[in-house]
């Protein structure tokens, strides 16, 4: 009865998160309409964006390295102070953390969609120029390499991963065990976020998707070529 229940409850909250994200998709699409974008808009964006990764991509290769160890930290730390009488409630939060990421990114992607350019300070050449480009051509992202698709949601992955982690360096082993629940929820949010740009790459490609990334495509657990 219970796991009937919580099922019932994980497909509710799963359907309105996507109902929201596809409310929020259709809101950016309509706003692209009034953009009036011409062709030179797109070979700008190309441009733009091959200066950028001809530059050099060793800060992109730190970013990446950074998460990376972060990532380390947090699940070691996560696996040192598990309890497995905890199961059922770690379940459920790390269940949680993934709808938070996925919801999150589509929150992140509209605000940006709908109030910054590619003109807007710091953010404009680095993450709405990527945006642009998607928008106007869509394979766009299947031609980059893997540091410039992974750079960018590790930087906020990073950002996110820097809470537990301070946690689970600086609490006692009994603060450690009351927060432990929160220090999941905001690992397994960094970690899925930090795979947000592969999975969106992975879903415009019909070949060189990984068998068990095309099982979840089918389960509707990441986003399919469909989408």
């Amino acid at each position: 009865g219970n796991l009937v229940s919580f099922t019932r409850a994980s497909l509710r909250l799963r359907s309105s998160v996507i109902t929201i994200k596809i409310v929020l998709k259709m809101k950016s699409r309509k706003k692209d309409k009034q953009l009036d974008i011409n062709p030179d808009d797109l070979l700008d964006s190309e441009e733009l964006i091959e200066k950028k990764i001809n530059k050099g991509i060793a800060h992109h290769y730190v970013i990446i390295a950074v998460c990376f160890v972060l990532n380390i930290i947090a699940f070691s730390g996560l696996y040192k102070h598990m309890q497995i009488e905890r199961l059922p409630a770690m379940l459920l939060v790390t269940f949680a953390g993934m709808l938070a990421a996925d919801f999150f990114s589509g929150i992140v992607h509209w605000f940006m969609e709908t109030w910054m350019t590619i003109d807007t300070p710091i953010f404009g050449k680095t993450l709405m120029l990527t945006f642009r480009e998607h928008h106007i051509d869509p394979l766009a992202v299947t031609r980059r390499p893997f540091a410039f698709v992974w750079s960018q949601p590790c930087l906020t992955a990073s950002l996110c991963f820097t809470l537990p982690v301070y946690m689970l360096l600086t609490y006692t082993p009994e603060d450690i065990q009351k927060s432990y629940l929160i220090i999941l929820f905001f690992s397994v949010s960094a970690a899925v976020g930090s795979t947000t740009n592969q999975v969106h790459k992975w879903s415009h490609l019909r070949t060189g998707v990984p068998r068990w990334a095309k099982l979840l495509q089918k389960c509707h657990l990441i986003l399919s070529f469909d989408h």
